[in-house]
């Protein structure tokens, strides 16, 4: 029989399109018209249509799921992306048993170490060594994610905007773990004198802490550019960038790399220009307009890291492409929630 329960954690069962196999699945994500499963025993995804998702047979229930979240230590994105690395893992993968050695269970997933039962290679070693993949030395921060099939949806506010182009949003339900995060900054950062300055080991990527001028406070950042006196850098979990001194950015410690960056780059579809930049009236103006207001966030496309969105007012339903028109035709309403504000 159909799934009776068509909301998010309901078990089922469900054929994989690849192999038209039936396997036990969960549903992760309700959407107008399709149900995503995960089939919990590979960690696979697929959308699926409301009729092609089934009640799980009660026998089937209690058996463990035999697929667990983790994620290799010691690697990070390559500037290339991850486009095809899971077809290299697949290949590095099939028909191989591998040991398991846990480097940390307080991250989330937990961070471990895979080596080839056979060989004893380890699995991210030889991932880099083919190029799908670089060394992390603590010295990458995962992004936010977001449902990544087309009409996924998802609520958020809007933390900062350069243009329609090129709108930072903050997903809800992680704003109490960064509302904890901005906490924890704020006292660890607190005496200057006793932190470690980074002007000597800078690079284009290295995440850092610096200060927000504005109000003065610590914020998670990364170095996006350098001139021989100064570096540009971009607060992470907001999405705007300044200016500062060499001498003004300190190492981010160990515990600040387990939350993902919480702003999310898109691009807002249906605006009457995506590209044009904004004057600082037309900025004051957008932001004023969202500020303190939660959106129900609809993916309909990616291109490279950019989502392409729109976004409509919880409660009113009002698309935020027409508000940026307006803001765009000179119509006046005024920052969002920068780092600091």
């Amino acid at each position: 029989a159909v799934v009776s329960t068509q909301s998010t954690g309901t078990l089922c069962t469900a054929q994989f399109s690849e192999d038209q196999q039936w396997y036990r699945g969960q549903i992760t994500a309700v959407h107008a018209d399709l149900l995503q499963v995960k089939f919990i025993d590979y960690g696979n995804e697929e959308a699926k249509k409301f009729h092609e998702v089934f009640e799980l047979d009660e026998q089937l229930v209690d058996f463990p799921a035999q697929c667990c979240l983790v994620q290799l230590a010691g690697i990070a994105e390559p500037p290339s992306g991850w486009a095809d690395a899971h077809t290299e893992i697949d290949k590095s993968c099939e028909d191989v048993k591998f040991s398991m050695k846990v480097v940390d269970a307080s991250t989330n997933p937990p961070s471990v170490e895979l080596y080839h039962g056979s060989s004893g290679k380890s699995l991210a070693h030889e991932l880099m060594s083919t190029g799908f993949g670089i060394t992390s030395e603590r010295d990458s921060i995962a992004m936010a994610q977001v449902p990544h099939i087309e009409g996924g949806t998802f609520q958020a506010t809007v933390a900062y905007a350069d243009f329609p182009g090129r709108v930072y949003i903050q997903k809800k339900a992680e704003n109490e773990r960064l509302m904890d995060l901005l906490e924890s900054l704020a006292e660890e950062y607190s005496d200057s004198t006793q932190l470690q300055r980074l002007d000597t080991d800078l690079k284009i990527g290295t995440h850092c802490c610096a200060q927000y001028t504005a109000d003065e406070q610590f914020y998670r950042a990364v170095v996006y550019g350098m001139t021989r006196t100064s570096v540009k850098v971009q607060f992470i979990d907001f999405g705007n960038c300044e200016d500062k001194n060499r001498s003004e950015l300190y190492k981010l410690k160990e515990e600040y790399y387990n939350l993902p960056a919480q702003a999310i780059e898109i691009s807002l579809v249906g605006c009457t220009t995506t590209s044009q930049q904004w004057t600082q009236a037309m900025q004051d103006s957008f932001e004023i307009a969202v500020d303190e207001k939660t959106y129900n966030c609809k993916v309909l496309d990616r291109i490279d890291e950019t989502y392409l969105m729109e976004l409509h007012e919880t409660g009113t339903g009002s698309n935020l492409s027409d508000i940026v028109n307006r803001c765009i035709a000179g119509e006046r309403f005024g920052p969002v929630a920068h780092a600091g504000a």
